[in-house]
């Protein structure tokens, strides 16, 4: 009973947090199209779909296999987390050259080419940031993950709100815009290390 009362806590904790992030996404982004334009944020949008594609390289299945992996046998944690971010890093290496392949035979326009390499660096950090914040599930500290969630959502509307009232680039938005899930990977990993033990990873 319990059980099933935390279960329940989570899960309202998680759909409100969730619900409340999309709220302030959606209206942040609402005023970043009024600011940017049809055009440039057309562009914006043709090379994160084009970047995000890509995503399923870079780690596919990877947080499904530590959900079961880890609970079974949580002693497994310091060898998984090593092997999965080595992998990252070797599957990141290889979907920026297909992604660069692709670039190049697609002959986008050179502000567009820009973006997508810019966004490439989003995804690879985007993808760090989900290994470690996979353990919040894994650990059921989803309190910390709601929390993830909100301010995530925080930090891109404050960053949409100093663009606009600064009159800055679309790409030095794209290049902030950037820097927003490493903030997320500082934060996760220096949690994660501290909660879970994962300061000596090991790579097998």
């Amino acid at each position: 009973m319990k059980k099933l009362s935390i279960l329940r806590k989570n899960l309202a904790l998680s759909i409100t947090a969730r619900g409340l992030s999309n709220l302030i996404t959606f209206i942040s982004m609402i005023y970043l199209i009024r600011y940017l334009g049809q055009v440039q944020y057309g562009r914006f949008a043709v090379a994160l779909a084009f970047v995000n594609f890509f995503a399923f390289l870079m780690g596919p299945g990877f947080r499904t296999i530590m959900l079961r992996d880890l609970g079974k046998d949580r002693e497994l944690l310091p060898t998984l987390m090593g092997n999965m971010l080595a992998l990252r890093l070797l599957l990141a290496l290889v979907t920026f050259f297909v992604m660069a392949g692709i670039t190049t035979v697609m002959h986008f326009e050179r502000n567009i080419t820009i973006l997508i390499y810019i966004l490439f660096v989003w995804l690879f950090f985007t993808n760090l940031s989900v290994q470690f914040r996979s353990l919040f599930y894994v650990y059921q500290d989803l309190k910390i993950e709601s929390a993830f969630m909100i301010f995530e959502a925080g930090i891109k509307a404050l960053w949409i709100g100093i663009c606009i009232l600064k009159k800055l680039s679309l790409v030095t938005f794209t290049v902030g815009f950037t820097l927003i899930p490493l903030i997320l990977l500082l934060f996760s990993s220096s949690i994660s290390s501290l909660k879970y033990n994962i300061k000596r990873l090991k790579i097998n």
